[in-house]
């Protein structure tokens, strides 16, 4: 019995389905054997069965069994089931439906993943041998199901497509059937051709639609694709023409293809679709890198599109993230924005030009820029897509050849710095889009900075990390591990570059005592090679400075230096300013101690630093003071034999004294400064520390006085002459000049020299001992440029400038009238010390003014007003100064001295830029009260 289950067998749903399967295929299996003779009942029996059948809700009942029974047994029971049943149909009447009906229910399953690969087969070849006896109503239906299926959505897989492949392929050997369509009859090949085309204009998901296109491919269709994109071209372009071209691009040939990206490069722009348009095209351009290479050639052809169009800008930053094609597209990206930013001027200017090189807009490029790094903030989605690109972008503008003027303010780069300026933008934006990877950025920022050879890059690569620091404090911090690697780099970088990376990262590296220790053993090692010196100390000072408490700032002597961090900013990112490492600093002063017997070079730069730290941290003063008090009471008394070393090849000095007692000096003055701010009632060891210092000083000082040029060979029979022993005499000479200029400072602050006569007088016999030198080595210079000079020999010559705040603070006690409520002074000092350290105080601001950035780099604002109002004291002269100071219009010094002002004003304005306004409503007040 093969009949159907009937209504009360429904308790038993599955085994009666199943077995009514079995039997039915037994006996479909043993009628249709070859030579079995035809049997009436078996025939009585199939055509019972198909009457059942033609009832729908069995049929769907059943279908529901096929179904279900095809995910336990991957489709073995309707493999065999659907073969019978197709063979069975040859003995009834109206087999048409049943076929059909057979055909859809395999179709479908076709469709899912309960089928194993053995019954897929089976099956597949089962419906392809029913497919060759369909006519074209069985052919229509098949269309309208495959119609059905791409428009209903959702997944079409290989295996589906393959038997709608199989079904177009018959579709278009019918040659002697007409079908309709639209109202139209027409011929099989016709038919097929208007039902793709419909069926590609219909369906609307994406996925939909690239399964379409697959199956036209497979059917070697690609003529009417072609076609429909030609359709598509004449179209306007919205999101969903754009995203069904970008799917087409893969089944184009070449030809098409160019055209379809330049139809929509040069119209597509924005838009709310414009990440999935972008999306799907960055796939493309992965899965065939020939449209990346047509594209990027279309971009390459007209320029201005990508500096003028949104979406090709990203069409080349996707190229730019397309292997092959990386380096290509990325230094062609990067040669259109540098070339339109470094004529943007001129584009403005010319019609001409710009009419020449087409729509290209640097006000465009920045905003398409802008569009996207405010999108890369607000979706990851787009950070995705393009960041990488954008990252290489970034990290080529930086390093870009050009010449860039960049001007510091407070501590940062501050105003126009052209391209470096966007890529530092895309960079840090960037860190704050993928704040998880910043070590992987960091690692990526040292490694160019290694390899930086513009200095005005490595300054934006710094401020970027000042900027990362400041904005992800708390990321950096938890990978601070990855900051290790510093230790490898910071000392091959320049001079300048290198002190500057570890000022960015001092917040984090001092709030990590293993990384303080890591660059400290490092730098250990850097101090002792003179070529590595000039970095390892300063860092060594930064790390000091840091190390050690801070005491109360001093606001009235430095400036804040590039890639540094004030006190309000360090408390906003949490950083604890007020916890110190006495471990580290130990450690730091004892490597600075040792470096104290390196060359005299490393000496300068270790004496320089130590007035700088001082400055900045004044907790650190006791403990610089010791160290130089003890290195300068085993100095050697002055001669030219201890000091200089000259050789046939070179001459150096052995001991830069000027900088070391002018760095004592400092100390000794802070070290005043404190104990005068402290309790009387307290008894301080600085006491007997200063007192130690300014004893070692006035010894120098009576060596200086008590030995004139004669006694220290270096008198007008001395040789100056380009021997050896001519060299040394010079650089000695040169020496002792500065020397002369650092004790005469050292007396005017510490000396008392405007109370007591002796001071005044020890000013006066040094300045007379320097005037005695100075017309020595007049004479000899003079004869030297007579004379030919041979070859080149390299002399270390010793150059000391005195500070701003003295030369200042001297001008104006001589310029300024005296006050009755004033500290009283002694007149004969101020006689003696006027006839000689007013004209050196003017000699030396001249001097100092002629190139003020650099004589004093780190300058405070108060420290330039007061130089500024000084000079403009003595400039104006008459009524308004001393009458003693007073000088004639015509006098040269008078110039010199407006010529300072000015040098002072334009350093304030470009150092602190509106922060300078105070300064100068203050300068301007001070002006206004003259009479001129």
């Amino acid at each position: 019995n093969m009949s159907l289950p009937s209504a009360t067998q429904q308790s038993q749903f599955g085994r009666t389905h199943e077995n009514f399967c079995i039997r039915f295929c037994e006996q479909v299996e043993k009628n249709s054997a070859p030579n079995v003779v035809s049997n009436p009942q078996y025939s009585a029996a199939v055509a019972k069965v198909f009457a059942q059948m033609s009832d729908e809700t069995r049929w769907k009942k059943f279908c529901n069994f096929l179904k279900k029974r095809s995910e336990l047994d991957d489709g073995d029971l309707l493999n065999r089931f659907s073969s019978c049943w197709f063979r069975a149909t040859e003995r009834i009447e109206n087999a048409r439906m049943h076929t059909m009906r057979m055909f859809s229910l395999i179709f479908e399953l076709m469709n899912g993943d309960s089928l194993k690969a053995a019954s897929l087969f089976a099956l597949h070849s089962t419906i392809v041998t029913q497919l060759q006896s369909f006519e074209k109503e069985e052919l229509s239906g098949l269309c309208a199901l495959i119609s059905d299926r791409f428009l209903t959505g959702g997944v079409v897989s290989k295996r589906w497509v393959g038997v709608a492949t199989e079904v177009l392929k018959r579709l278009g050997n019918i040659s002697d059937q007409c079908f309709e369509f639209a109202g139209k009859s027409l011929n099989s090949r016709s038919y097929r051709h208007h039902f793709l085309l419909k069926l590609l204009d219909d369906v609307l998901v994406t996925d939909s639609f690239i399964a379409v296109i697959s199956l036209l491919r497979n059917s070697s269709l690609e003529d009417i694709l072609v076609e429909y994109a030609e359709q598509l071209l004449m179209k306007e372009l919205d999101a969903q023409v754009a995203t069904k071209l970008i799917s087409l691009l893969t089944s184009l040939p070449a030809e098409e293809t160019e055209k379809v990206m330049e139809h929509m490069v040069t119209r597509l722009d924005g838009g709310e679709d414009l990440l999935a348009l972008c999306t799907q095209l960055v796939e493309v351009f992965h899965s065939n890198v020939s449209i990346a290479r047509t594209t990027f050639a279309l971009l390459k052809k007209d320029r201005h599109l990508v500096t003028s169009k949104l979406f090709a800008l990203i069409c080349m930053l996707s190229i730019c993230d397309t292997p092959r094609v990386h380096s290509s597209a990325l230094s062609e990206l990067k040669q259109s924005i540098v070339k339109l930013w470094r004529h943007a001027d001129k584009l403005k200017e010319s019609s001409w030009i710009k009419s020449a090189v087409g729509e290209c807009d640097i006000e465009a490029l920045k905003r398409n820029f802008d569009t996207l790094l405010n999108a890369i903030s607000t979706d990851q989605k787009w950070s995705t897509l393009v960041g990488k690109s954008l990252l290489d972008v970034a990290f080529m503008l930086i390093t870009d050849k050009g010449k860039v003027d960049l001007k510091i303010t407070n501590g940062r780069i501050d105003g126009d710095a052209g391209v470096l300026l966007m890529g530092k933008r895309l960079l840090v934006t960037i860190a704050g889009t993928q704040p998880t990877a910043l070590n992987t950025l960091m690692d990526r920022i040292f490694r160019c900075l290694s390899v930086c050879t513009n200095h005005s890059s490595s300054l934006v690569l710094i401020d970027v990390i000042v900027s990362i620091v400041l904005e992800h404090t708390a990321q950096v911090l938890n990978s601070w591990k990855s900051l290790q690697k510093l230790t490898d780099v910071v000392c091959c970088l320049k001079e300048e570059t290198g002190i500057a990376l570890v000022r960015a990262l001092l917040p984090v590296i001092v709030q990590r005592e293993q990384l303080v220790a890591a660059i400290v053993t490092e730098m250990r090692r850097h101090v002792l090679c003179e070529t590595t010196a000039s970095t390892a100390l300063p860092i060594l000072l930064l790390l000091l400075k840091s190390s050690v408490i801070r005491a109360a700032v001093r606001n009235d002597q430095f400036s804040q230096s590039f890639a540094t961090f004030s006190t309000q900013a360090l408390q906003t990112m949490g950083i604890n300013t007020t916890v110190g490492n006495n471990n580290a600093a130990i450690e730091v002063i004892s490597i600075l101690r040792r470096a104290l017997s390196q060359p005299a070079s490393t000496r300068s730069l270790l004496y320089k630093g130590i007035v700088e730290a001082a400055y900045a941290n004044e907790n650190l003063v006791d403990a610089l003071l010791d160290l130089l008090c003890t290195h300068l009471a085993s100095t050697a008394p002055i001669s030219r034999e201890a000091y200089v070393e000259s050789t046939k090849t070179s001459t150096v000095l052995l001991e830069p004294l000027p900088e070391l007692i002018q760095a004592v000096s400092v100390l000794i003055r802070l070290a005043i400064h404190a104990l005068r701010n402290t309790s009387t009632q307290i008894v301080s060891p600085r006491d007997a520390q200063v007192a130690t210092a300014v004893a070692h000083i006035e010894r120098l000082i009576e060596s200086v006085r008590d030995n004139d040029v004669h006694d220290l060979q270096v008198d007008k029979l001395s040789d100056f002459s380009t021997s050896t022993m001519g060299r040394a005499n010079l650089a000695f000479a040169t020496m002792l000049i500065s020397l002369y200029d650092v004790l005469v400072e050292h007396l005017w602050h510490v000396g008392d020299a405007l109370l007591r006569k002796d001071a005044a007088e020890k000013i006066a016999s040094i300045l007379r001992r320097k005037d005695e030198l100075n017309d020595v080595l007049k004479e000899k210079m003079a004869k030297k440029k007579e004379s030919k000079v041979g070859k080149v020999i390299s002399v270390a010559m010793c150059c000391v400038y005195p500070q701003l705040q003295t030369v200042s603070l001297m001008i104006s006690r001589f310029t300024q009238k005296q006050q009755d409520d004033e500290d009283n002074v002694d007149e004969e000092c101020i006689m003696v010390l006027r006839e000689c350290v007013f004209s050196w105080a003017v000699q030396w601001a001249a001097k100092i003014a002629s190139d003020l950035r650099s004589c004093a780099p780190n300058a405070s604002s108060v420290s330039l007003c007061a130089f500024a109002r000084a000079n403009l004291l003595l400039y104006v002269g008459g009524e308004h100064v001393d009458p003693a100071a007073s000088l004639q219009m015509w006098n040269h010094t008078s110039t010199e001295a407006i010529v300072a002002f000015a040098s002072a004003v334009s350093l304030i304005v470009s150092k602190y830029g509106p922060r300078s306004q105070a300064a100068i409503v203050e300068l301007y007040n001070f002006s206004s009260g003259f009479r001129c």
